[in-house]
């Protein structure tokens, strides 16, 4: 995804931990983690409100349900 090894995330936590420094580094780790968890549930929400409205179990899974032609 995006193209980031575990080499390129290595080097962007070394970075990130020299920049802004090992005392501030946790806080900035808590408050990332908890972006990461709110924008999870809304991706989460967004899916189920879609299946709802749209009827479709899974829309990744089945994209021809929704071709009007059909």
């Amino acid at each position: 995804m995006f193209g980031l090894t575990i080499e390129k995330l290595f080097l962007v936590a070394l970075i990130a931990a020299v920049i802004i420094g090992p005392r501030r580094l946790p806080e900035y780790a808590r408050r990332l983690g908890a972006l990461v968890r709110r924008v999870t549930l809304l991706a989460g929400d967004a899916a189920r409100r879609a299946e709802q409205e749209t009827g479709v179990a899974s829309i990744r899974q089945d994209w021809t349900a929704l071709d009007p032609r059909q």
